[in-house]
């Protein structure tokens, strides 16, 4: 193969897709990236969630690699990429990943989902040995199979796929519509129903009615051009937006507790423990609350504070004030450990943040040096 004869093949390309040598290079380089991150974020932290987004972008990268080779391809292989092969691995490991963003997946599940996936390939594979659709001159298919439906092998394992691949999209559709809210996997899930809803009109018009439109014909921006934009936007919005906006959240809730933990640090050095190579910045945020956990703990032991008391305030801010104040030397008669507690109905971590942003205002108040000495009063 050589960088002429790959040239010359995109050169037939039909009319109206004069685009797409452009679009392949823009996403093979967009997507390396994007893998090969994907790829260490599975080797780092291990998960479901974290093995389908990489083998997600690893195939479609290397489908769209592919695609340069397309006509030195085995013609087996061939037939099964105009016919829906790569969109039934894909809708596949779509499936398991939105049902792993919303619960513990089971090993047994996903295998039950790779036996679907691998039975409708199987039947492809079937139907076009037995149509002898690997000695046809596919290249005549390639954009348009459903505009060609002069061999059976082609036209069942299109159908095939279609059926398997709108199946899947409407599961998906179902679970976002049951699984979206306003937190950041609700979001991700629910742009992906959106491009999976966006998807089943080109699959059901084109792969399952049978019904063509190329570039020019009446139909195509409806079914083909805005269906595709959609589903595009949203699915990689749905993949990539989740885990964007959780590192930023965890950014800034590093940054507001970074000074009250550092406090506790230089007064009590051993809280500063090591953490594990590659744990994520959630993971991180984790950590640190309990480490200011432990060091509000023991410096309640060091000064002597009464385990028992008087009752804590009931409103959050106003406690998580007393709390902060206490912690920079600011004299608090009535405090007692069970103020240091989380209060009920809230986490331990949003009680950690509430003390962090408390204490930031006694630092730009009174502007304390963040000096141990402050701990130890």
């Amino acid at each position: 193969m050589t960088l002429s004869s790959v040239v010359a093949a995109w050169d037939q390309l039909p009319p109206g897709l004069g685009f797409l040598p452009v679009a392949n290079a823009v996403i093979l380089v967009g997507l390396l990236p994007v893998m090969a991150y994907r790829v260490w974020r599975w080797r780092q932290h291990r998960s479901p969630a974290t093995a389908m987004t990489a083998v997600a972008a690893g195939g479609l990268w290397l489908w769209v690699l592919l695609s340069w080779c397309w006509e030195f391809l085995p013609p087996v292989i061939q037939a099964m990429e105009i016919c829906g092969g790569p969109g039934v691995i894909m809708v596949s490991v779509l499936q398991v990943f939105v049902v792993s963003l919303r619960r513990k997946i089971q090993s047994r599940q996903m295998w039950l989902v790779a036996a679907a996936g691998s039975s409708v390939l199987a039947v492809m594979a079937a139907a076009m040995m037995v149509g002898n659709a690997t000695s046809l001159d596919l290249l005549s298919y390639r954009f348009d199979v459903a505009g060609h439906p002069n061999n059976a092998g082609l036209i069942v394992a299109l159908v095939a796929a279609n059926l398997y691949i709108a199946a899947v999209l409407v599961q998906v559709v179902w679970l976002g519509l049951r699984s979206a809210d306003n937190t950041p996997t609700g979001w991700g899930v629910g742009l992906l129903a959106v491009g999976s809803a966006s998807c089943l009109v080109s699959v059901a018009h084109d792969g399952i009615a049978m019904r063509s439109t190329a570039a020019g014909d009446p139909g195509f921006v409806w079914f083909k051009a805005v269906p595709a934009v959609v589903a595009v936007l949203c699915i990689v919005a749905g993949f990539t937006a989740p885990p964007l906006v959780l590192y930023l959240q965890a950014r800034r809730k590093q940054r507001q507790l970074n000074p009250i933990r550092q406090h506790l640090i230089d007064a009590l050095p051993n809280l500063d423990a090591p953490l594990a190579p590659g744990i994520s910045h959630t993971d991180v945020v984790h950590e640190w609350c309990s480490q200011i956990q432990d060091g509000l703990t023991l410096t309640a032991q060091q000064r002597y504070t009464p385990l028992s008391g008087a009752v804590p305030p009931t409103m959050l801010n106003e406690r998580a004030d007393a709390v902060a104040g206490w912690l920079a030397g600011i004299p608090e008669p009535n405090l007692n450990c069970q103020w240091l507690t989380t209060p009920e109905a809230v986490t331990g971590q949003a009680w950690m943040l509430a003390i962090a942003a408390a204490y930031q205002r006694y630092v730009s108040e009174v502007g304390l040096s963040g000096s141990p000495s402050a701990v130890r009063r």
